[in-house]
């Protein structure tokens, strides 16, 4: 992928923890990002987002999620509608 001229490579490793996303750039730096899940509600990812941008927070984005793990039923309806994932087609 090209952005902004420069060469973005994309990989994934299935056996990564859900909700992390890492980055390295040309000099081999390493960021990690918290991918929110849309079924938490808006309090749970807020806290989840202020936690890890915390410098001082120690812990890893699977610890995160499961210490704000509160979930907003209707969050995956509105994620559906707003272009998420297609729901499958009942049998």
């Amino acid at each position: 992928m090209t952005v902004d001229g420069r060469v973005i490579r994309l990989g994934w490793f299935t056996s990564g923890p859900a909700g992390l996303l890492t980055t390295t750039n040309s000099g081999r730096d390493r960021v990690d990002l918290l991918v929110v899940p849309p079924t938490l509600s808006k309090a749970a990812a807020a806290a989840a987002m202020a936690a890890a941008s915390d410098p001082t927070n120690t812990l890893r984005t699977p610890e995160i999620l499961a210490a704000v793990n509160t979930t907003d039923p209707a969050a995956l309806d509105r994620w559906e509608s707003d272009g998420g994932h297609l729901r499958t087609a009942a049998a």
